[in-house]
Protein backbone atom coordinates (compact mmCIF):
# COMPACT_ATOMS: atom_id res chain seq x y z
CA UNK A 1 0.00 0.00 0.00
CA UNK A 2 0.98 3.32 -0.77
CA UNK A 3 1.69 6.06 2.32
CA UNK A 4 -1.11 7.96 1.67
CA UNK A 5 -3.85 5.01 1.19
CA UNK A 6 -2.14 3.81 4.50
CA UNK A 7 -2.43 7.20 6.21
CA UNK A 8 -6.04 7.21 5.39
CA UNK A 9 -6.61 4.17 7.27
CA UNK A 10 -4.99 5.23 10.55
CA UNK A 11 -7.20 8.44 10.56
CA UNK A 12 -10.46 6.18 9.96
CA UNK A 13 -9.18 3.72 12.52
CA UNK A 14 -8.62 6.55 15.38
CA UNK A 15 -11.32 8.89 14.53
CA UNK A 16 -14.55 6.60 12.87
CA UNK A 17 -14.13 2.91 13.14
CA UNK A 18 -17.56 2.55 12.19
CA UNK A 19 -16.38 4.38 8.10
CA UNK A 20 -14.17 1.51 8.55
CA UNK A 21 -16.65 -1.33 9.01
CA UNK A 22 -18.41 0.34 6.23
CA UNK A 23 -15.86 0.13 3.71
CA UNK A 24 -14.77 -3.17 4.50
CA UNK A 25 -18.61 -4.13 4.24
CA UNK A 26 -18.85 -2.31 0.76
CA UNK A 27 -15.55 -3.90 -0.41
CA UNK A 28 -16.83 -7.38 0.41
CA UNK A 29 -19.57 -6.78 -0.86
CA UNK A 30 -19.01 -5.22 -4.20
CA UNK A 31 -16.46 -8.25 -4.76
CA UNK A 32 -19.31 -10.81 -3.65
CA UNK A 33 -21.74 -8.79 -5.87
CA UNK A 34 -18.71 -9.46 -8.82
CA UNK A 35 -18.58 -12.78 -7.79
CA UNK A 36 -21.83 -14.01 -8.23
CA UNK A 37 -22.25 -11.79 -11.51
CA UNK A 38 -19.40 -13.73 -13.44
CA UNK A 39 -21.19 -16.57 -12.16
CA UNK A 40 -24.16 -16.45 -13.56
CA UNK A 41 -22.91 -14.88 -16.90
CA UNK A 42 -20.75 -18.09 -17.08
CA UNK A 43 -24.17 -20.56 -16.34
CA UNK A 44 -25.98 -18.56 -19.12
CA UNK A 45 -22.98 -18.71 -21.56
CA UNK A 46 -23.01 -22.40 -20.50
CA UNK A 47 -26.71 -22.91 -21.17
CA UNK A 48 -26.32 -20.97 -24.28
CA UNK A 49 -23.98 -23.51 -26.03
CA UNK A 50 -25.63 -25.98 -24.62
CA UNK A 51 -28.65 -25.05 -26.54
CA UNK A 52 -27.30 -23.80 -29.80
CA UNK A 53 -25.13 -27.54 -29.60
CA UNK A 54 -28.99 -29.29 -29.09
CA UNK A 55 -30.31 -27.00 -32.12
CA UNK A 56 -27.00 -28.26 -34.17
CA UNK A 57 -27.62 -31.79 -33.51
CA UNK A 58 -31.61 -31.09 -34.20
CA UNK A 59 -30.61 -29.76 -37.60
CA UNK A 60 -28.09 -32.55 -38.19
CA UNK A 61 -30.70 -35.09 -37.50
CA UNK A 62 -33.45 -33.80 -39.67
CA UNK A 63 -30.64 -33.21 -42.73
CA UNK A 64 -29.94 -36.63 -42.44
CA UNK A 65 -33.32 -37.61 -42.78
CA UNK A 66 -34.21 -35.29 -45.35
CA UNK A 67 -31.04 -36.76 -47.44
CA UNK A 68 -32.27 -40.35 -46.78
CA UNK A 69 -35.70 -39.34 -47.64
CA UNK A 70 -34.10 -37.97 -51.26
CA UNK A 71 -31.71 -41.45 -51.56
CA UNK A 72 -34.92 -43.32 -51.33
CA UNK A 73 -36.87 -41.22 -53.62
CA UNK A 74 -34.07 -40.99 -56.10
CA UNK A 75 -33.89 -45.32 -55.83
CA UNK A 76 -37.50 -45.28 -56.02
CA UNK A 77 -37.86 -42.90 -59.11
CA UNK A 78 -34.96 -45.15 -60.87
CA UNK A 79 -36.90 -48.26 -59.89
CA UNK A 80 -40.23 -46.81 -61.87
CA UNK A 81 -38.01 -45.93 -64.75
CA UNK A 82 -36.13 -48.91 -65.39
CA UNK A 83 -39.88 -50.65 -64.95
CA UNK A 84 -41.40 -48.36 -67.16
CA UNK A 85 -39.05 -48.98 -69.71
CA UNK A 86 -39.56 -52.83 -69.18
CA UNK A 87 -43.39 -52.02 -69.48
CA UNK A 88 -42.95 -49.82 -73.12
CA UNK A 89 -40.73 -52.09 -73.51
CA UNK A 90 -43.34 -55.03 -73.19
CA UNK A 91 -45.86 -52.97 -74.74
CA UNK A 92 -44.00 -52.54 -77.75
CA UNK A 93 -43.69 -56.07 -77.98
CA UNK A 94 -47.38 -57.06 -77.44
CA UNK A 95 -48.29 -54.53 -80.21
CA UNK A 96 -46.16 -55.67 -82.72
CA UNK A 97 -47.29 -59.48 -82.11
CA UNK A 98 -50.57 -58.17 -82.16
CA UNK A 99 -49.84 -56.90 -85.90
CA UNK A 100 -48.16 -59.84 -87.00
CA UNK A 101 -51.28 -61.66 -85.85
CA UNK A 102 -53.45 -59.37 -87.86
CA UNK A 103 -51.30 -59.68 -90.78
CA UNK A 104 -50.95 -63.58 -89.84
CA UNK A 105 -54.96 -63.53 -90.16
CA UNK A 106 -55.35 -61.53 -93.10
CA UNK A 107 -53.02 -64.16 -94.96
CA UNK A 108 -55.12 -67.27 -93.88
CA UNK A 109 -58.05 -65.94 -94.78
CA UNK A 110 -56.91 -65.03 -98.28
CA UNK A 111 -55.18 -68.46 -98.53
CA UNK A 112 -59.22 -69.69 -97.26
CA UNK A 113 -60.61 -67.59 -99.58
CA UNK A 114 -58.37 -68.59 -102.62
CA UNK A 115 -59.03 -72.50 -101.46
CA UNK A 116 -63.03 -72.02 -101.57
CA UNK A 117 -61.98 -69.98 -105.07
CA UNK A 118 -60.21 -73.36 -106.65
Amino acid sequence: MNPVTTAVWQVLATKAPELIVLALTLIVGSRLATRWIDRVADARARQMTALTELGRAAVDRFLRAQEAQSIAMSRISETLEKSRTGQQDMDLAIRAMASKIDDLTLLTKEIHERGDKR
